[in-house]
């Protein structure tokens, strides 16, 4: 029986790197030459993708490698966002751990591709696992920096640093390390936009100083008619919707309930 044909490429349809490991997988099959892969590939392609291809040069277009980098920049499937698919990825509903194994090494085979790291030794291996510990242990300014300058080995990661630490200094060049703490008063900026950001609040009381999951009243009844007042200690409320404690507030009266004076607000 002749072998079904392989499906051109629709931008609106098929995803890019789906399409690739399949072309991938199709042209094994039958055996093709490596060297001939990104012609049978770029007849198949259309659109954004065939614009790409055109675009590159006459070394670059019969070289698949070349191509496949291309096209996959192109619909922006960088470096990173495979190496986050890596970190991130969890079997999905229905994927079976076999399947989910070969899901993680497409991820990681594209991270290694789209870095343009060679990943022929061990020590190619452990140059890429130390860049990105470098990398995520600089602060945002420096990170920027180093990615700006794409170095392909960890010998020139501490170069460039070491360099533009001499130029700008060590202060908040480097993220903190270790479970994160913090004080009412702390300010927290942030990692993605760099705004300084309000004090930490309690999104369950609403109050500043504390998270959620520290807060004193995280076990406090939802159902209103179980609420007790800390003030009056009548059920209904919560001391800040206390409308005795309120009105003490405005008229300044003294004594409450237990004949103390009431606290100014």
């Amino acid at each position: 029986a002749k072998a079904p044909k392989l499906p051109d490429f629709k931008e609106v349809r098929d995803d890019m790197e789906s399409y690739l490991l399949r072309f991938e997988r199709f042209a094994k099959i039958n055996v093709w030459p490596k060297e001939n892969w990104a012609v049978h590939l770029s007849a198949l392609l259309s659109a954004k993708a065939l614009d790409t291809y055109d675009r590159l040069d006459d070394h670059e277009s019969t070289d698949y490698d070349s191509v496949k980098r291309a096209l996959l920049k192109r619909h922006n499937l960088i470096s990173d966002g495979f190496n986050v698919k890596f970190r991130n990825s969890r079997p999905e509903v229905g994927e079976r751990i076999g399947q989910f194994k070969t899901r993680l090494e497409t991820y990681l085979d594209r991270w290694i591709e789209l870095s343009g790291w060679n990943k022929s030794s061990v020590d190619d291996w452990r140059d890429l696992i130390l860049y990105e510990q470098i990398i995520n242990a600089c602060g945002r300014e420096l990170r920027t920096f180093l990615k700006e300058r794409n170095p392909k080995r960890c010998s020139e990661i501490v170069t460039l640093a070491e360099q533009y630490i001499e130029a700008h200094g060590e202060k908040n060049q480097f993220s903190k390390g270790g479970a994160a703490t913090f004080c009412p008063s702390e300010k927290l900026k942030s990692e993605s936009t760099g705004e300084v950001e309000d004090k930490m609040s309690c999104h369950g009381c609403g109050k500043s100083g504390h998270l959620e999951q520290n807060c004193f009243k995280r076990g406090a009844p939802k159902n209103p008619s179980q609420l007790r007042c800390d003030h009056c200690k009548k059920l209904g409320h919560t001391k800040e919707g206390c409308w005795n404690l309120k009105k003490a507030a405005t008229t300044v009266v003294q004594g409450d309930c237990n004949g103390q004076s009431n606290p100014s607000i």
